[in-house]
Formats: C-alpha cells, structure tokens, sequence
C-alpha cells in the first residue's frame, strides 16, 4: 500500500488539533514503514528517508511533544494530553499531580481456573460417569439403574471458579505474593497505580521505597500504605482496594473423576476445590475426602453433610501446595421403592442405621407403606450369598444397622378402602360413600335418575 506524502502530511497539520488525529499519524507512519517494506526498498514510492525522519520526530517517538502533547511511553506535558504508558493529567484541574507507575486501571477478571474448561461455559469438561459393580447388581435385581447419590450435583455446576474470583473479599483476608492492590490519592496531589505484591512480600512505591505488605491482614493494608504516603505529602486522601487476587496450585489425587493440578484464587476453600475438579469416579468416596498439607492430614471432609444440609461448618481454607485425596468408598447401600430420592448411598461408618439413610433419601413419601420393608443381603464367601429379610420402619426397625451391599426397597400402600362402597357402570354419576352396618342397595341408589 502507497500513501501520498501529501495524505500524511494533511493529517500531520490536521492532528495538532486533536488525540484522533495523533492514532491517525501513528497509522501513517506505521502504513509507510510497512510499504517500504513489502516492497523491500526500505522506504515508499515518493517517500525519502528525510520525510520518514520529519514524521517520526513530530510524532515524539523519543521524547517532546507536538503542541503540547506528551512523548509516547512518557508522561503527558503541562497543559497537553497525558502521554501513552504513563499518568498524564489535563491541565488546569486540581492541584499537583503525582505521577504514580502505569497500572492495569481495571482489575482484570480471573478465568476459570478448572482443568481442560470448556471454551464456551469455562465448565470442565468431565468424562462420563460409567456405572460401578454395585449399581450394576441393583440394576440385575431391581431392573432399574440408580445413580450415586451426590453425583449429579457436579455435573450440574457453572464455572465455580469465577464466582469465588467476584466474591467479596474479607478484612481478615492475608495478603501475599501475587496479590495486586489499586491505590487512589487525592487532595493536595493525585493519582492512582495499581502495584502487586512481589515474590519478596513487598509493593514498590517511586521515591518512597518499598513497603512490606506479605502476611498483612487487608483491613491494615490501608493505614500501613498512607503512613507511608504520610512521609512525603500532606493534605491528601487515599484508598487502597484489592484488585486481582494471586493464585494458588492444588493437586487433587485417588478416586478423582479427573485428577491433576489445578490453579485456584487465593480466597478458595476445599469445596470449591472439590467442585473444580468434577468431584470422585464412580468409585471414589464424597464422605472421606482428606486434606494434606505438608504430608499430614488436616482435615476430613464429608460432602454428606454440604448436600443435604448446606453444612459447610467443616470447610477450610486451602493453601498453595495442598493435596486433596479421594480415597475409595467403603461401600454402598441401596434405597428402591417408594422414597423420596431412591439412590445408591455410600456407607461411611459400620453403624450407620436405616434411620440415618432415610434421612438422606428425604424420608418416605405418604403412599409408602412402612409395615412391609425388605432387606436384600449379600454375604460372600457362602454358596448362597442372598439372603432376605423384612421388617416394619418402627422404633427398632429405624435403627437396625446396615452393611455393605444391603438393598431395600419399600413397598407402596395398597389402593384400597377399609370401609367405602363404589357405585360404578350405567349410572349417571359413579359415586363412592362410606360404608355403614345396616347399609342397603336402595341407601345407594335413591332414584332412578341415578341410573
């Protein structure tokens, strides 16, 4: 592409005028450069190396200004427009301007931190959840295929990752390496940078030296950066907030439906690890899943407990470094039948009752009939390993304990009245009335009309 030396030189005498025309001359320049070139002679039909010089040294490519507009990676002129990469104020407004390092002036948003996300949701993307053993054998004796209890939950999760990054953040909150602060002055001088928090735990103020912030709660950060600021300016306010947070690295391991590592926010809690990572195969337990730090085991965390409470009392904090274990479950349980939510419930201790599982699967619908429970049990090593059983949900019913393999299945009531008469056929309107002693056709049929 050819450009006029006449075109270039126009918009150079229109581009005094306004910041417009000054990307327009970087345009022409840039348009120039590229045709000298494509055409490998080193400059434009028409364009001599004197006129590329003239326009590079109008532009302020090493320093001054045209008209007052500050050199490009400088700091704006008095008076002119603030120069690119630095803080450049408009003249005339407030009073002296502190020229503070260039900055991201949004915080910039955390993507999805989950492994092989998905490029539209940010979701990720989980292998498909095959059935294990014992859903198989429930399947051969109930003819339905019922799903592990927990399981659809992560399948169901939006991007976990961004929600945690948007969340508020704490003044008990610890600052460390990789945290950005956006500082803000205002009053007898004004600014604003954004800095971040350096591997050495320090932000690095211009002609005030470095401040320590690594280990620092966020509710002091404010105070600590104005006492600083203190030392040199009067008459000033300012504010410090958090813009992007720094990221840390956990590795989830066992009987993970997809294990690796994942980079997570700083503000992220063994659950939103857990959900992350797509949580445990069809194998893996959500009721003993460990925390280790440092090779010892800090926390036992039982997903139960989340799922059917909204308890998250037993939550913690994860650090860079953790290791989260999905051990294997230690069995299963199966509820058929008419309950609420009929599933497969993983087993976590020996003595875990009927009534601890039904509180699990949302007890029993009014059309279950509780006098009437069967007990399916598996035990290996015998030549007839079945073996049933029944019993009625009352008091000693509830608290019966349950082993690894057990199916139950609850029956539903049965659709009959204890003491009514129907009338049905060639009648205007069948009918149905309680029965009484004594109780003849014609108490039925009171008239022909009724036929």
């Amino acid at each position: 592409m050819q450009i006029p030396m006449g075109f270039v030189c126009g918009a150079l005498v229109n581009g005094l005028a306004s910041r417009m025309a000054l990307g327009v001359l970087l345009a022409c320049v840039a348009a120039v450069g590229s045709s000298a070139r494509a055409q490998g002679l080193g400059l434009g039909a028409g364009i001599t190396q004197q006129d590329l010089n003239a326009l590079r040294g109008a532009v302020g490519a090493g320093g001054g200004g045209i008209g007052g507009i500050g050199g490009i990676g400088g700091i704006g002129g008095i008076g002119g427009i603030g120069g690119i990469g630095g803080i450049g104020g408009i003249g005339g407004i407030g009073g002296a301007l502190l020229a503070l390092p260039g900055g991201a002036a949004a915080d910039d948003e955390d993507r999805p931190a989950s492994k092989d996300a998905d490029a539209k949701g940010g979701k990720p993307r989980l292998p498909h959840l095959l059935p294990n053993d014992f859903q198989k054998h429930v399947l051969e004796v109930t003819g339905n295929l019922y799903p592990l209890y927990g399981a659809d939950f992560f399948d169901n999760l939006q991007n976990t990752a961004a929600t945690v990054a948007r969340s508020p953040v704490g003044e008990d909150y610890v600052l460390g390496p990789g945290d950005q602060l956006r500082i803000r002055i205002w009053g007898s001088t004004s600014g604003e940078t954004s800095v971040t928090i350096d591997r050495n735990g320090e932000i690095a103020l211009p002609k005030m030296g470095n401040l320590q912030l690594a280990g620092v709660r966020y509710a002091r950060a404010e105070s600590l950066v104005k006492a600083q600021f203190a030392r040199y300016y009067k008459d000033f306010e300012l504010s410090v907030t958090l813009g992007r947070l720094r990221k840390i690295t956990v590795y989830v391991v066992g009987q993970s439906r997809a294990p690796g590592s994942y980079s997570l926010g700083s503000q992220s809690t063994l659950t939103n690890a857990l959900f992350a990572s797509g949580g445990p195969n069809a194998i893996g337990s959500l009721r003993k899943v460990q925390l280790k730090r440092s090779g010892a085991v800090v926390a036992e965390f039982d997903l139960y407990h989340f799922l059917s409470k909204g308890d998250k009392s037993a939550d913690v904090k994860l650090m860079d470094g953790d290791v989260i274990v999905y051990p294997r479950a230690s069995g299963y349980v199966a509820f058929t039948g008419k309950v609420n939510a009929p599933g497969i419930y993983e087993i976590r201790d020996p003595g875990e009752t009927v009534e601890d599982y039904l509180a699990l699967a949302g007890g029993l619908p009014v059309v279950a009939d509780p006098r009437r429970i069967t007990l399916e049990r598996l035990a290996p090593g015998v030549d007839q390993p079945r073996r049933m059983e029944a019993f009625a949900l009352d008091a000693q019913g509830l608290k019966k304990s349950l082993r690894n393999g057990d199916i139950l299945s609850v029956p539903a009531i049965v659709a009959e009245l204890a003491n009514g008469v129907s009338l049905r056929g060639h009648v205007a309107q069948p009918t149905r009335v309680p029965w009484r002693a004594g109780m003849r056709v014609s108490d039925l049929i009171t008239s022909k009309a009724m036929l």
